[in-house]
């Protein structure tokens, strides 16, 4: 299989739903949202690396979750406001 590069191949609108779809680099620092043309409409710089998951709002906030260098907290015993 040859390599064809990335971006945009077909764009049928009559069988599209409008809105954007949001490209992020996993545990990369930056998430952008693009249009029906596969255009860039705006860009997002992390202050953490990209974990599992970046949604778009509706009111057009990102919401991310992220790495950090300690990781999540330990939670101990059944209580969640209990962390070792």
């Amino acid at each position: 299989m040859q390599y064809q590069g990335l971006g945009l191949r077909e764009y049928y609108k009559n069988q599209s739903t409008p809105g954007y779809t949001l490209i992020a680099s996993v545990h990369g620092y930056t998430v952008y949202p693009i249009n029906m043309l596969g255009e860039v409409v705006h860009k997002w710089k992390l202050v953490d690396k990209l974990g599992s998951l970046a949604y778009l709002l509706p009111d057009g906030h990102l919401l991310t979750s992220g790495l950090t260098p300690k990781g999540p907290p330990i939670i101990v015993g059944k209580d969640s406001n209990s962390y070792a």
